[in-house]
């Protein structure tokens, strides 16, 4: 959903992204993952701050959509943030940009690591873990409960990294695009990526070999591909771009699991 010039958004038409405490949420036009805008989350504290906005309020069946995923961009570094949310009620924290203190206020709800450990090099990354085989590990370790997983109210949440206070730097600023609920059960993978102006074409290849060179030959002309039933397996897709003056870019990679 779009807003009209001068109408505030809402989370019907911001993808559920709101404030939580001591942060602004805006739509940035100016720089994006892939497509034309993202998500901008600011701190709003001084040379510490709370930080934190939800990604997600509403509840959703783990058991059915476990994974989450996400792409981001510190645009500096220092910045010490959880990713938090309730599970049946319970707080469940996955660790993104650094270790909990040992005994402290987080480590007894701590169900895992978002791997590797969010980078704060002002580029664009992803980040994804799946929270079912978390909580299986650690949580539920003799099965899931009869009442089933509801995961609610995913977010940030600001972490004590030298066992006082709250570790953000004023005006930090991160930049959060292409945030996801998923099953890795799908049969029918798409994906879209980051054109230009002076784009010409693609090349694309989809196949179980994560550093495969697609040749330069133009494959498909728009931004975007998709792989109707697709065996259960690690896949990877390779995209290069060439310019309308039949000039080659490097390869991108992506891999994906799809589970049987």
């Amino acid at each position: 959903m779009e807003t009209k010039p001068g109408e505030k958004e809402t989370p019907a038409t911001f993808g559920g992204l709101e404030i939580r405490r001591e942060a602004w949420v805006l739509r940035n036009t100016d720089d994006a993952a892939t497509g034309s805008a993202c998500a901008e989350f600011i701190n709003l504290n001084v040379d510490q701050g709370f930080y934190s906005i939800f990604f997600r309020k509403a509840p959703w069946d783990v058991s059915r959509w476990p994974c989450v995923s996400f792409n981001y961009r510190f645009k500096q570094a220092g910045c010490a943030l959880n990713l938090s949310m309730l599970v049946n009620d319970a707080m469940t924290i996955v660790e993104w940009t650094n270790k909990n203190i040992e005994g402290g206020y987080f480590a007894p709800s701590v169900v895992g690591v978002s791997e590797p450990y969010a980078l704060q090099d002002d580029a664009w990354h992803e980040t994804s873990f799946d929270l079912r085989n978390m909580l299986l590990k650690t949580r539920f370790t003799n099965g899931l409960p009869p009442t089933g997983l509801i995961a609610a109210e995913l977010s940030t949440w600001a972490t004590a990294v030298n066992g006082h206070g709250y570790v953000n730097p004023k005006d930090a600023r991160l930049y959060i695009d292409n945030f996801t609920i998923y099953s890795n059960k799908g049969k029918d993978p798409a994906f879209t990526w980051s054109a230009t102006a002076d784009d010409g074409g693609y090349a694309v290849v989809f196949d179980q070999k994560p550093d495969t060179v697609p040749p330069e030959n133009v494959t498909h002309t728009e931004a975007k591909a998709s792989f109707p039933n697709t065996a259960p397996g690690t896949w990877f897709l390779h995209v290069r771009s060439c310019s309308k003056a039949n000039a080659w870019s490097p390869v991108a990679h992506k891999k994906i699991t799809i589970e049987p």
